[in-house]
């Protein structure tokens, strides 16, 4: 049996069946903090497909490697011994999306095909399945894609001593991972890896496609744009200008927001630019909705706009990273005005229910968010912060106090 998080107030259960070790139930329960009561939003049995002759043994753990939380994009992480007793662990992915989803093995990683070496201990992070196995004085870590099985990094970690026989513990918050092994003079060795991952783009790259008969002749509208990315025309040439001129850059602005939705185009530095110099911002937000989309480009086409900041703060949740993009890349004059939308919308959850607040603005982001965000926003741009007002900070600290205790409200049930 196994347990993974899948999002705030949702988890997955994933256990065997009584009529065939092999088979595997899965029940996904959501939370209603209102109410407070669970309830089951989904179940059903993984169809393994022949492959369960190459486990040696029981389900070992699951976790979530879903881009976004969010219902009917669950994807899980499982884990299993290998029947070959000089192999590793065996992972495979599996999309929660219906009653009767099939599980995919990944192809083996660096680790798991040498001989000698095992994984002990393994973690999703950002999107990417990260594995570690002990070898003298060092931690051999694989970094895989962690939906398609794609190898990404290998190499090792230092250790003062070699790791002793038995079982390695590791726990991952946000972009730091901490590792804990037998071994050295204190009897226990631990590790820390912080992570700067830039969103794989395998699934951009496989996801691409061109258009269908019906949109090549819009895509055709826009082709001085792809040219001009491709590096065939210069950045001012007069045919792209005249795309985004009084008269049409409201329908051009919209056809090429359509086509970022549909990944007729791959994000990319060239991209966001033109979008910032011809002010496309309804194509900026689509662009936003991405989750594969890199967190430097998105904090880019932030500093462009800073009122795509509703599109923007969601992202805190579901990725690691967004500190360093915001340190990079966020202009430290736009840190203030950024905090005091932040603050409103903090006080906005704070003075209403949410389902006031999303009858009368749907797109403000959630209270959680808001505070992920604060927490990324104070981890990367902190030098900026302590030159800000002292009123300001202090205003911040009672926002969220204020959200926290809120929290604590809602727990109790008064």
């Amino acid at each position: 049996m196994a347990l993974a998080r899948l999002g705030p107030g949702r988890a997955a259960l994933v256990r065997e069946t009584e009529s065939s070790p092999a088979a595997l139930e899965f029940f996904i329960v959501g939370f209603d903090a209102e109410a407070r009561r669970a309830h089951l939003q989904l179940r059903g049995v993984l169809r393994m497909a022949g492959i369960a002759a190459t486990f040696g043994g029981p389900l070992q753990g699951a976790v979530s490697a879903a881009w976004a939380a969010q219902p009917g994009k669950d994807r899980l992480l499982l884990c299993w011994s290998s029947a070959d007793a000089g192999s590793g662990a065996i992972h495979a992915s599996v999309a929660l999306d219906s009653e009767a989803p099939e599980v995919a093995l990944l192809p083996q990683s660096s680790v798991s095909a040498k001989k000698g070496l095992q994984t002990k201990s393994w973690a999703c992070v950002s999107g990417y399945l990260a594995e570690w196995a002990p070898a003298d004085k060092a931690l051999k870590l694989s970094l895989r894609d962690a939906r398609f099985g794609m190898q990404v990094l290998q190499g090792d970690l230092s250790l003062d001593a070699p790791c002793k026989e038995g079982a390695m513990l590791s726990a991952t918050s946000g972009g730091i991972t901490l590792l804990a092994a037998r071994g050295g003079k204190s009897g226990n060795q631990l590790a820390a890896v912080r992570w700067c991952l830039p969103q794989f783009s395998l699934q951009m790259v496989i996801g691409q496609r061109a258009p269908p008969a019906d949109a090549r002749q819009q895509s055709e509208l826009l082709a001085p744009l792809r040219e001009i990315i491709s590096g065939k025309r210069p950045r001012d040439d007069p045919a792209a200008n005249e795309l985004f001129s009084s008269k049409r850059h409201a329908a051009n602005d919209k056809a090429l927001a359509d086509e970022l939705r549909r990944r007729y185009w791959r994000p990319s530095q060239e991209l966001v630019d033109l979008i910032a110099r011809h002010r496309c911002w309804s194509a900026a937000a689509s662009m936003l909705g991405l989750p594969e989309l890199d967190e430097a480009l998105a904090v880019r086409l932030l500093a462009a706009r800073p009122e795509l900041l509703a599109h923007v703060v969601p992202r805190a949740r579901a990725r690691q990273g967004l500190d360093v993009a915001l340190r990079d890349h966020l202009p430290a004059s736009m840190v203030p005005r950024i905090i005091e939308l932040l603050l409103d919308w903090l006080t906005a959850h704070r003075d209403f229910p949410d389902a006031l607040i999303q009858s009368v603005a749907p797109g403000l982001p959630s209270q959680a968010n808001v505070v992920s965000f604060m927490r990324a926003l104070a981890d990367g741009c902190l030098p900026t912060l302590a030159r800000l007002d002292a009123d300001l900070l202090e205003r911040v600290l009672e926002a969220l106090t204020a959200a926290q205790a809120g929290k604590l409200l809602q727990r109790s049930g008064r």
